[in-house]
C-alpha cells in the first residue's frame, strides 16, 4: 500500500500536525473499531506525506511517524515518509477548546464536560493535554504531541466528559498522560518539549 496524503498547515503552525496524520491514516487504512492503535511521531515535517506499510518500505529509513493497528489477530505497521512541500492553511482555534476546561493543579488533571465542539476527539485530546502542560509544567516551553495509544472505537465515541491526567514527567522532556473519556480510561497520549 502506498498512499500520497496532502496536508494543510493547522492554524498558525509551520509543521504538519500529528492529529491530521492520525485522522487521515485512520480514514485510509481499513481498520476495525476494536483495533488498538499505536501512533508515534519521530520528527516534525512541513511536507506532504506518503503512508506506506512495511512490505513496501525497503530502503527508506528516514520516516516521520509510525502507526500500528492491532486487532489481536493481525498487526499492521505503517510508516509516514516525506513527499512534496505542503501548501495551504486552515483555521484551528485550539484555545477555544482549552478555555472551556477546568484544571486541577493538585491532581494534575484537566477536564471538559458537555463537549459540543466541531473538532475531532484527537484534536480535543491534544488541545487539552497541551493546555494542561502549559498550566502545570511550563508555559514558556513549546509542547508537542508525539504519541498516542488507544482503541480506535473510542476515538469515534461522542464525548460527554473528558479528563487528561499527567502520569509521568521525564525531566520536562517527555510526558505520559492518561486519557479518560466518559469515565473510561481509553489510552495514553505522549507529549515532548521542543
Amino acid at each position: 500500500m502506498i498512499e500520497h496524503i496532502e496536508f494543510k498547515f493547522k492554524g498558525s503552525r509551520n509543521y504538519i500536525h500529528g492529529t491530521d496524520m492520525l485522522n487521515k491514516s485512520i480514514d485510509l487504512v481499513l481498520s476495525k473499531p476494536n483495533d488498538k492503535v499505536d501512533f508515534r511521531i519521530i520528527k516534525m515535517t512541513d511536507n506532504n506525506l506518503i503512508l506506506t506499510n512495511e512490505n513496501v518500505l525497503k530502503e527508506q529509513k528516514d520516516f516521520i511517524a509510525t502507526i500500528i493497528f492491532d486487532n489481536n489477530e493481525v498487526k499492521e505497521k505503517y510508516f509516514f515518509v516525506e513527499a512534496t512541500k505542503a501548501i495551504g492553511r486552515y483555521d484551528y482555534d485550539e484555545d477555544s477548546i482549552a478555555k472551556l476546561a477546568e484544571t486541577d493543579l493538585n491532581q494534575k488533571t484537566i477536564e471538559l464536560s458537555n463537549c459540543e465542539l466541531k473538532y475531532t476527539n484527537i484534536e480535543i485530546i491534544v488541545a487539552l493535554t497541551k493546555a494542561l502542560h502549559n498550566k502545570i509544567i511550563d508555559n514558556r516551553t513549546k509542547w508537542v504531541f508525539v504519541g498516542f495509544t488507544s482503541n480506535l472505537e473510542l476515538l469515534r465515541v461522542k464525548i460527554e466528559k473528558i479528563k487528561i491526567r499527567l502520569m509521568k514527567n521525564f525531566n520536562n522532556k517527555l510526558t505520559i498522560n492518561e486519557i479518560i473519556i466518559n469515565e473510561q480510561l481509553i489510552g495514553q497520549i505522549k507529549f515532548s518539549s521542543k
